[in-house]
């Protein structure tokens, strides 16, 4: 099918969002994040999430409540495939932690997530990612592929807990991502996150 030539390339977008930028391009991130001005600073807050509307309000999830929508220079330094960039993406201060959304403009329904399915495993399930699992399930109503895997950094390994599922007839990704130091804390909360996408 014709969405899954560009299926492809989306995939490897979202595992190579935190690999793909360089060290200079991390300090730039690093730098526009200082400029940033949080309402919210306290660490506890990471973990209180509240829905927020998504996808132009589409869709709604979860949010850790001081995570902030990334802006067009962050976007640009932290995702810098031009043309593949995500709709949206909530960050933490620091940009290690990130909730990237993403409409794209290939056309699959429900009926045709088995078939992404199989293009995804394909594509994911070899070196130098480390893939953990892909399953077909029913989430708040919608049928959706999750996927879980982890793939290189410059520095460190990046973990990924990835939705799919169909909006408008359209594919609809979400991927939650931490760098694997931050495992132990944010797994949990990730899958909190991710769990609790819905459409609207």
């Amino acid at each position: 099918m014709q969405f899954l030539k560009y299926l492809l390339i989306i995939s490897l977008f979202f595992q190579c969002s935190n690999s793909s930028s360089t060290n200079n391009n991390s300090e730039k991130v690093q730098r526009v994040m200082q400029k940033e001005v949080f309402s919210i600073s306290s660490k506890q807050l990471h973990f209180l999430l509240n829905e927020k509307p998504v996808l132009s309000g589409k869709a709604s999830m979860m949010v850790p409540e001081n995570f902030k929508l990334m802006n067009s220079e962050m976007l640009a330094l932290k995702y810098p495939n031009v043309g593949h960039q995500p709709t949206e993406v909530y960050t933490n201060l620091e940009g290690t932690i990130n909730i990237a959304l993403n409409h794209t403009k290939n056309v699959a329904s429900e009926d045709n997530l088995q078939e992404v399915k199989k293009a995804m495993d394909a594509q994911i399930n070899k070196p130098p990612i480390e893939f953990i699992k892909s399953e077909l399930v029913q989430l708040n109503g919608n049928r959706c592929i999750l996927m879980e895997f982890k793939s290189q950094a410059v520095d460190s390994k990046i973990y990924n807990l990835m939705l799919i599922t169909s909006l408008e007839g359209r594919l609809a990704m979400v991927t939650f991502n931490c760098t694997e130091e931050n495992l132990n804390i944010w797994k949990s909360r990730g899958n909190d996150i991710i769990y609790s996408f819905k459409l609207n």
